[in-house]
């Protein structure tokens, strides 16, 4: 017993029997034999002095955040303990 889906993927696998393949012409096939010959990649060398200095930069960045991340903290940390013992101030005071 054969649904309408599986008629269905029959009559498209059998909509491609009476097609014959093309042949590809000389002039794309010589085509894309020169693309590898005409293409170079990596053929500049960088100098270790620009690594070199991309690595300090690199090291430089992080350091600075790392000095600002601990800094914006430490600050934070005595501001809070500031508002809240001036919030808590009244339990302090003698009755």
């Amino acid at each position: 017993m054969e649904t309408k889906k599986d008629n269905w993927v029959n009559a498209t696998l059998e909509s491609t029997e009476g097609l014959r393949p093309l042949g590809v012409s000389e002039q794309l096939k010589s085509s894309l034999k020169s693309i590898p010959s005409e293409i170079t990649v990596f053929d500049k060398t960088i100098p270790l002095s620009a690594v070199w200095l991309a690595a300090a930069s690199i090291a430089l960045l992080i350091t600075v955040n790392v000095v600002a991340v601990r800094t914006v903290k430490k600050s934070k940390t005595q501001q809070e303990t500031t508002i809240y013992s001036d919030y808590f101030s009244y339990l302090e005071q003698d009755l």
